[in-house]
């Protein structure tokens, strides 16, 4: 990896998972391009100041539940080309400062009631080409600043009210 002021460059380095030692005072973290299968619980708890996290083209499965919820100052999570099948119902909850989400390209089924509901100031969310078929029922209600969302190449039924 190499380091430049507050920002940490990991991508394409064949990671297997995040690398430790991650200084505090990173704002900037690249870790796209690698083969991390999972996040330990744990792993970003010291990272407070991180602005925006890249862990896109990797092996992930599973997000565990409040592995991100340290990253309060959190504005940009890219999760794109994943292998994630589904999302804890409080992954967000404590990124109240997030403005854009990307999990594209994963395989997503189904989103949790609620899921969003704790990211007030987000304006870009990106959930095509995942397996969704239907969305829960008011599941961007509390999207107030949302300007741009992405919905294609999913698997939607539309025989669902």
């Amino acid at each position: 990896c190499s380091c430049s002021g507050t920002e940490l460059h990991c991508a394409g380095k064949s990671l297997a998972s995040v690398p430790a030692g991650i200084p505090t005072t990173t704002h900037y973290l690249n870790l796209n391009s690698n083969q991390i299968t999972k996040l330990e619980p744990g792993v970003f708890d010291r990272l407070t100041a991180l602005v925006e996290a890249r862990l896109s083209e990797n092996r992930l499965m599973v997000v565990p539940e409040g592995v991100f919820d340290n990253l309060v100052n959190l504005q940009k999570l890219y999760l794109y080309t994943n292998q994630l099948s589904a999302l804890p119902v409080r992954m967000f909850d404590k990124l109240t400062q997030l403005t854009t989400l990307n999990l594209s390209e994963n395989k997503l089924t189904a989103l949790p009631a609620g899921v969003f509901d704790s990211l007030t100031e987000l304006t870009i969310l990106a959930l095509d080409s995942n397996q969704l078929q239907a969305l829960p029922v008011g599941v961007f209600d509390r999207l107030g600043n949302l300007q741009q969302i992405n919905l294609s190449n999913n698997q939607w039924d539309c025989n669902v009210c």
